[in-house]
């Protein structure tokens, strides 16, 4: 299918090395201008926009008085769960979560893969928390070193495209190390103390 223009999204430049930011408005034909230094820049979309992720999210401009063109496509974002429980099948509830992501594949010179932090979630009753994510590899680890009921952990898994747009569920089977557990005391006539 052909390709439509995004308009009106705003779209976050950052340059990697010295972390000056530029933000830039599309125009009705999906266009942005921008004058920028040499450097290798990190590209991301506002928080709610209309499009979810951007495929290069990062490019390179090398120190040439030239005008570059980059292009740009936007990747959907996919329903997952994540299911945590124990080792004993029950589920965690109320854990707080951190997902990151990687870049699958760096630009040629721009070194390492670079990991962002996505969001922080926390499961429900039921050990349970839904996420919207654009493809890519992720990595889960818990986030609260406050309330160590699990030992901690990071697990890592690859998002990809489908071509349906079911839910998918990614369970996680964690080392739980406290168990909350409720006492009651009563007197010798059954009276609670």
């Amino acid at each position: 299918s052909p390709l439509s223009p995004v308009r009106g999204a705003r779209l976050h430049v950052a340059h990697e090395a010295s972390g000056t930011k530029v933000d830039l408005q599309m125009d009705d034909d999906g266009v942005a201008e921008a004058v920028l230094f040499p450097g290798t820049f990190s590209l991301s979309l506002a928080e709610g926009g209309t499009v979810d992720e951007l495929s290069p999210s990062f490019c390179r401009l090398d120190a040439v008085f030239e005008k570059n063109l980059l292009r740009c496509e936007t990747l959907p974002r996919q329903c997952l769960t994540l299911s945590l429980c124990d080792h004993a099948s029950k589920p965690l509830a109320h854990l707080p979560l951190q997902l990151a992501r990687r870049v699958l594949e760096p630009e040629p010179g721009l070194g390492q893969p670079i990991q962002e932090t996505l969001t922080k979630v926390r499961t429900n009753a039921a050990g349970r928390c839904a996420c919207l994510l654009p493809e890519g590899r992720y990595t889960v680890s818990n986030d609260d070193a406050n309330t160590p009921i699990t030992e901690p952990f990071e697990h890592e898994f690859t998002l990809v495209k489908e071509s349906s747009d079911a839910e998918r569920t990614l369970r996680i089977v964690v080392q739980r190390t406290r168990f909350l557990v409720a006492v009651t005391l009563h007197t010798k006539g059954g009276e609670p103390v």
